[in-house]
């Protein structure tokens, strides 16, 4: 019994097999769990994606119906309102050209009629303003009230009385609603406006009443309560669900509908006038739009201005009665989501399981893989992409075996390769001589690495050029290639290694045009060229030749470049064993030389002590200096004869080629005096005293060779750079201290150049007279450059193009030149280029060449620099020497361009406090004339300002009113004419101001003491430096007497002219 049970509980989950490993799938961390759900949610995206865009697409086509209807509804709206508003002004239109309402509105108005008639017309014109008011509907009327109104306000004729003294009283209608539209033809809208009545929204209607026997205009008002704009609100709400209407004033206040047929006043509300104005204003123009609107609830809104009343209809729709019917998902599509989920799923598992079970299978191999064994191989027969990446698995494995195989063979030689390395080392360590060294690493390498040749190249002791030092082969023979020699800088491999101190690798020799042609590496294919190096600097080159083309690999390479810098290291250790027997007592000399040198105190005693060191060495060494021509020998010793040559001076050796070597700065080494040379001239007193190699050190100053020191070597010496190390170290010292000399020059000479600008500035600040100023410049010049120089100050009038010499002194004696025209002569070539110009010699060919005329005797030596002050040419300062060339250097020259900005300003300054002064005196005479004119003048003067308000007047003037001069300034002609003269002569000046032209000899008649009398008057404009008005002067002269005598002349012509007509008649007679 209990084994039939065991059975059944056992047959039971193969039943639910799919479902278990489902729930153990979703349980587990797998790959058929991840594509599962990835796939599930890539498939439910376009499926959220379709139904969002429904959804906004929905609520976008609702809003778009939404604000059609809006637009046509507020359209409407604001038609129905602009009808009603133009029926009431036609109407009040109609009732104005009513020839009744004119003859009754005349007559009542009219105050030569009889009493009866004016009663008569008023009731008459009463009952047509309330016939008018009534209309043809006695359920609502047209108007409420009619009535009339003066140009002042007051009520000349209303359909009601009582509603007139209920709201305006008796006197003028000063009402806010009222006022405003007297004189008006328009018409507008008030809450509430009056107190007898409350009817929420009134229309105010006015028309102009004008006849052609009314002197003066009357403005007829209408008031209108109507139901008309609750209606509007009523209708344009009944459309749409929830929807809300307002009309907004221009003073913010909203209203809306009631109960009762009527409108009320809304509190204000922030959040609506902040959306809404912008659409009244015209500043926004997008509708409609949202935002949180009365009850805090958001609304769609739109907003339709009434421009006739100045009124504005709003309507609001919320926004959850428009959206709230539009479903983001509902059950029906829920349950399709479902379905299609499940379904999904179900697919996915069923096809992501053929999948990964295979893929399970090739995770297991690749585990057996990743342990070392190759052993194994995939099964799995498919066509399909796992079936490919199963057969790619077992082709991996099998070469994977191989390269394991390979690689053990790799590791084999690798460890000889750093076995040789490792023997090199030992060489290193063990041996001494650099010779021995060399050949056994050659040897080495090239035997133990199978290579065709291998080649050790060393710098020589000037780093100028590599030297072969050991070569071995394995053609046949052993062989070495002796005094093979080339630059460092040369186009082979060794040297573009040396030079750029990095390997220089060439597969193939036979394709490189760079790899030089040898008789004595025939079978050579492959080479490289590895720096021998210590830190930075280059020692020298290894070259490893191979028979193979592509025979160095780069473990090879790395190997190679391990074994230079242990022979590197080597050569550094040799080195420095060789620089320990040096002769000690010669470097102690050498650096006792230099201490020496750089005590110094001037440039010669640093030579002069140079000259006595080298008498103490024991090499054959000269010093000489140095130019761009020629070479002298300043001293030369020889040890032999301990003689130390000092008359060598007068041999002056040509530079030719070497210069250009020597301008480098480095130093110079001659191996053999039997090769060609460009230094032969100098090293020919070398050979004839027995040396056969030399070197040559450039002594440097602010980067230009001035000396050499020049150490020969006898036959037979050893030459390394050890035993030239001092000498390098006393050439650096030479170099350093003949830059310090000329640090301490030019300090100095600045110095001296800001002493003398001092002086200049102290002597010329003060001085105001251009001819004391210009002997104290030249006082100073002379002073700092020497009292023998011509001195010439020229400066240029652009204005007549002439260039004039108010000072010039020649041989301490005063000159006094004539101007030339700009254009001619040297000071004139300055001047044009704005340029100092320098002529240290050779100055009348030089001045030909440049264009310019020399007149009279010329000078040997000239200068002369631009006086520039502000930015403004003024002229030129002259030096200039008649007997010596060459008085003048740069030094000279940047002196005088530091001076010459002062001199300039300060001959300018005293121009222009001359000018100043010159100004100042005529400035006090123009001012006496003027006092003189205004005090004497019998006429009287006048100066006005642009408003007509005095600012001088003369004497004269002042006294015809009794008063002092200064007591008019300030008035204007107002205070003393009639305003009638004063508005008729301010007329005229203005006319003057605006032409800017005199206004010369008017007539004017004025009253003085009660009586009339003519002036001659003449208006001139004060016109500043820019030809604006800014003043005006008038000069007024009494002609009353002359116009008096011409009007007595005219007379009496008149009467003589009548006597004379009388007697011809009588004669006729």
């Amino acid at each position: 019994m209990s084994v039939q049970k065991t059975q059944d509980r056992q047959s039971k989950p193969s039943s639910f097999r799919p479902f278990s490993r489902l729930v153990r799938l979703l349980r587990e961390d797998s790959l058929q769990k991840s594509i599962l759900v990835a796939i599930i949610i890539v498939a439910l995206i376009p499926v959220g994606l379709v139904g969002a865009v429904s959804y906004y697409r929905t609520r976008a086509q609702i809003e778009s119906l939404v604000a059609n209807q809006l637009s046509q509804i507020s359209t409407n709206s604001s038609r129905q309102i602009e009808s009603f508003t133009q029926t009431r002004q036609n109407t009040l239109q109609r009732l104005i050209k009513d020839p009744a309402f004119i003859t009754t509105f005349e007559t009542s108005l009219n105050p030569f009629v009889s009493r009866s008639e004016a009663t008569t017309a008023v009731f008459a014109l009463r009952n047509l303003l309330f016939t008018t008011a009534q209309g043809t509907s006695v359920s609502e009327p047209i108007f409420s009230q009619l009535f009339i109104l003066d140009e002042t306000g007051n009520v000349v004729a209303s359909s009601d009385s009582q509603f007139i003294y209920d709201n305006f009283g008796t006197g003028r209608v000063t009402h806010p609603a009222v006022k405003p539209l007297i004189g008006q033809t328009r018409s507008t809208v008030a809450f509430n406006p009056f107190r007898s009545t409350r009817d929420g929204l009134v229309l105010i209607s006015s028309q102009v009443v004008s006849t052609q026997n009314l002197r003066q205009t009357y403005t007829l008002v209408g008031v209108s309560p109507t139901l008309v704009f609750y209606r509007v609100l009523e209708q344009a709400v009944a459309f749409l669900p929830g929807a809300r209407a307002f009309y907004r004033n221009p003073a913010g206040e909203v209203f809306t509908s009631a109960e009762n047929n009527t409108l009320v006043a809304l509190p204000a509300l922030p959040s609506f006038e902040e959306a809404v104005s912008p659409y009244v204003d015209g500043t926004a123009t997008k509708q409609p739009f949202t935002f949180n609107s009365y009850d805090a609830q958001e609304v769609l809104a739109y907003v339709q201005p009434i421009p006739a009343l100045s009124l504005s209809l709003v309507l609001q729709v919320p926004t959850r009665e428009l959206f709230g019917q539009v479903p983001l998902l509902d059950r029906s599509i829920l349950t399709i989501l479902l379905v299609m989920l499940v379904a999904l799923a179900t697919i996915t598992y069923v096809g992501t399981n053929r999948v990964i079970e295979p893929l399970v299978q090739l995770s297991h191999v690749a585990e057996k893989y990743a342990e070392g064994n190759f052993q194994d191989r995939i099964q799995i027969k498919r066509k399909d992409e796992i079936g490919q990446l199963a057969t790619s698995m077992n082709k991996m494995a099998e070469e994977l075996a191989v390269l394991y195989s390979n690689l053990e063979g790799q590791v084999e030689q690798r460890t000889s390769q750093l076995r040789v390395a490792s023997e090199v080392a030992q060489i290193v360590t063990s041996s001494s001589r650099l010779e021995d060294i060399l050949l056994k690493t050659v040897n080495l390498v090239t035997e133990r690495f199978n290579l065709y040749s291998t080649a050790i190249f060393l710098t020589d002791e000037v780093h100028r050029s590599l030297v072969l030092r050991e070569m071995y082969g394995t053609s046949g023979r052993d062989f070495k290639r002796e005094h093979t020699r080339f630059s460092l800088d040369s186009n082979t491999p060794a040297g573009w290694a040396a030079t750029h101190n990095r390997p220089r690798y060439l597969p193939d020799v036979r394709t490189d045009p760079t790899y030089p042609t040898d008789k004595e590496l025939p079978y050579c294919r492959s080479m490289i060229a590895i720096p021998i190096t210590v830190g930075t600097e280059v020692l020298g080159v290894m070259e490893v030749y191979s028979a193979q083309v592509d025979g160095l690999d780069v473990d090879l390479q790395f190997v190679i470049q391990t074994i230079a810098n242990q022979v590197a290291g080597a050569i550094q250790n040799t080195r420095l064993l060789e620089s320990t027997q040096v002769n000690l007592e010669e470097t102690a000399q050498l650096y006792r030389l230099t201490r020496v040198v750089i005590s110094a105190e001037t440039e010669q005693d640093a030579t002069n002590q140079v000259i006595n060191g080298i008498a103490q060495l024991q090499h054959v060494t000269a010093l000489l200096s140095v130019n761009e021509n020629e070479y002298t020998i300043q001293a030369l010793y020889d040890p032999r004869t301990r003689k130390l040559e000092l008359d060598l001076s007068s041999i002056k050796i040509p530079v030719s080629k070497s210069y250009e070597i020597v301008a480098r700065g480095e130093p110079i080494y001659i191996e053999d005096f039997t090769r060609p040379s460009e230094f032969h001239n100098i090293l020919s007193f070398f050979l004839r005293r027995g040396c056969r190699s030399a070197v040559i050190l450039p002594c440097m100053r602010t980067g230009k060779p001035v000396q050499l020191l020049v150490v020969g070597f006898y036959e037979g010496e050893k030459v390394t750079q050890a035993s030239i190390q001092p000498y390098t170290n006393l050439a650096e010292v030479i170099s350093a201290t003949l830059d310090k000399f000329n640090l301490l020059q030019t300090l100095q000479h600045r110095l001296a150049e800001l002493q003398v600008l001092a002086n200049f500035s102290r002597a010329t600040s003060a001085e105001t007279n251009l001819q004391q100023l210009y002997r104290t410049l030249h006082q100073l010049v002379t002073e700092t450059l020497g009292e023998d120089l011509g001195f010439i100050l020229a400066l240029v009038k652009p204005e007549d193009q002439i260039i004039e010499f108010p000072y010039a002194c020649e041989n301490q004696q005063q000159l006094e030149l004539e101007p030339i025209p700009v254009g001619s002569g040297l000071t004139s070539l300055v001047i044009e280029n704005r340029k100092p110009l320098l002529l240290a010699n050779e100055t009348e060919r030089r001045a030909l060449e440049l264009g310019a005329h020399i007149v009279g005797r010329p000078a040997k030596s000239w200068l002369g620099v631009p006086l520039i002050a502000g930015g403004i040419l003024i002229g030129a300062l002259v030096i200039q020497d008649q007997e010596q060339e060459q008085r003048f250097d740069e030094n000279d020259l940047n002196l005088l361009m530091t001076l010459a900005p002062q001199i300039a300003t300060a001959i300018r300054n005293a121009q222009l406090v001359e000018e100043m002064q010159a100004a100042l005196a005529t400035f006090e005479q123009e001012r006496i004339w003027l006092n003189t004119w205004f005090e004497n003048s019998p006429d009287t003067i006048i100066v006005k300002d642009q408003h007509g308000v005095y600012q001088r007047v003369s004497a004269s003037f002042a006294r015809i009113y009794g008063l002092m001069p200064e007591d008019l300034v300030g008035k204007s002609d107002f205070d003393l004419f009639t305003q009638e003269e004063a508005s008729s002569a301010y007329e005229i000046e203005q006319a003057v101001f605006t032409s800017n032209q005199p206004r010369l000899g008017d007539v004017e008649q004025v009253i003085r003491d009660g009586a009339p009398q003519w002036d001659l008057v003449s208006r001139i404009p004060v016109l500043n430096f820019s030809g604006e008005a800014t003043g005006l002067l008038v000069i007024r002269r009494n002609i009353t007497e002359m116009v008096r005598a011409e009007t007595v002349a005219r007379e009496r012509a008149e009467q003589i002219r009548t006597t004379a007509e009388i007697a011809r008649d009588a004669a006729g007679i």
